[in-house]
């Protein structure tokens, strides 16, 4: 946040979403509204268990979090309607966006769909990973503000559509200067694609977590420093 960061998304992939208890999860989360003084902190309150789920949202909105963020049904495809009743069985006590193009989200939220439950008063926004600027730019321009792009390799260009909120970056956690840059000058628009891109190929997620020795729990413990090592070193601090 010292170089520009607006705020906080956190408890996503990078913290192991899928591999954490669900205390552990909600200890990250406070620790995260400590640090950032605040600062926005939006948190993911995913689980495959609706309890859990409303315990860590619950959890979340007590400790003053600014919003939660639900992927998704991960890793097996369902219909529209099962995806719109993940969000409309309850009301939830925080600001919610739906997580849409997660790594292993294989339900897609349709556009029809997002706007319904945002019409309904269900959901706040979304953060969006497709990196799909045409489905960026409609969605921009049907709710404006409320939909943030969550793909390195087009932030910078969704900057300069109409209507986009924000965006949540995942390689800002070891090259935040970088992306402050490219969000700024259109002519770094080109280092930070081609930097997102690299990193994806050195396993993405798993890649950035060993560049900043954060450690990880299986299947996040198996890249090695031969995997990132046409990568430059993380910006001073970034560890």
């Amino acid at each position: 946040m010292e170089r520009g960061a607006g705020g906080l998304v956190v408890g996503s992939w990078a913290a192991e979403m899928p591999y954490l208890t669900d205390r552990e999860r909600s200890a990250v989360h406070r620790l995260a509204l400590d640090l950032a003084r605040g600062r926005p902190v939006y948190v993911y309150v995913w689980d495959p268990s609706p309890a859990t789920t409303d315990y860590l949202v619950d959890a979340a909105a007590e400790a003053g979090a600014s919003g939660a963020v639900l992927p998704l049904p991960l890793w097996y495809r369902v219909d529209e309607a099962l995806v719109a009743a993940v969000f409309r069985r309850r009301k939830w006590p925080l600001p919610l966006l739906v997580d849409h193009g997660g790594a292993v989200a294989t339900s897609p939220i349709q556009e029809a769909s997002y706007l319904a439950l945002r019409a309904d008063g269900v959901l706040s926004g979304m953060l969006d990973g497709s990196g799909d600027l045409y489905r960026l730019a409609r969605l921009g321009a049907a709710d404006p503000g409320a939909v943030w792009c969550g793909d390195d390799r087009v932030l910078a260009r969704v900057v300069r559509l109409r209507g986009v909120g924000g965006v949540v970056s995942l390689i800002a956690n070891a090259w935040p200067s970088l992306v402050a840059r490219a969000l700024a000058d259109p002519a770094v628009d080109v280092a930070l694609r081609e930097r997102a891109v690299a990193v994806e190929r050195a396993g993405g997620v798993f890649a950035i977590k060993a560049m900043l020795r954060m450690g990880g729990r299986a299947p996040f413990d198996g890249v090695t420093s031969t995997s990132f090592a046409g990568l430059p070193e993380p910006e001073e601090g970034a560890r």
